[in-house]
């Protein structure tokens, strides 16, 4: 198994808009599938460190920060699944720690979002394995829609994919934990 890779983000937000190439890739999947496939077998080097933080940020936070939920659907395989982690999952009200299909994690996300009126995320760092495993250091930063209530705290995902489909993603409410259940130092 190759040597897990940093990759520091910018610490910028992602853009507004869904970027040229995610448009061009919506159109047509196998291609998007044959980008994402041909990135992941670039030797760990500086560009794809490069390409990296930049999908860190416009892609897999981007979309889910843009609330543009039609990315995940279409890049989503068959087995798809998301992991909350268990502070979020008891937060929304969630019993079951699995959510199987696109459409159960884009409602989880939904309801997130429906719980903040103002929410963002900004990539921190993220660690390539260079097995398709993308583990992303987010700082959250949102105010509750009913409650006012201020939040800025860290959160980590692990998405996992296949044949240039995400088959998982999993959450964890800190960076320490979500490091120690990778074994990562």
């Amino acid at each position: 198994m190759p040597q897990a890779m940093r990759i520091r983000a910018s610490g910028k937000a992602p853009g507004p808009r869904r970027p040229l190439v995610i448009q061009i890739a919506m159109r047509a999947r196998w291609l998007g599938r044959a980008v994402i496939m041909g990135l992941l077998l670039l030797p760990q080097s500086r560009l794809r460190r490069a390409i990296g933080e930049w999908g860190l940020r416009e892609v897999g936070i981007g979309s889910v920060a843009r609330q543009d939920f039609a990315v995940i659907a279409k890049f989503s395989s068959d087995e798809f699944e998301v992991r909350p982690a268990r502070e979020l999952g008891v937060l929304l009200g969630y019993e079951h720690p699995v959510l199987h299909g696109a459409d159960a994690g884009i409602k989880f996300l939904h309801d997130w979002f429906d719980a903040w009126g103002d929410f963002d995320f900004t990539p921190q760092e993220g660690i390539d394995f260079g097995d398709g495993r993308v583990l992303l250091l987010n700082e959250l930063r949102g105010r509750g829609a009913a409650s006012g209530l201020s939040l800025r705290h860290e959160e980590a995902e692990l998405w996992v994919s296949k044949g240039g489909l995400v088959v998982s993603v999993e959450q964890w409410w800190s960076w320490r934990e979500a490091l120690q259940a990778l074994g990562v130092e």
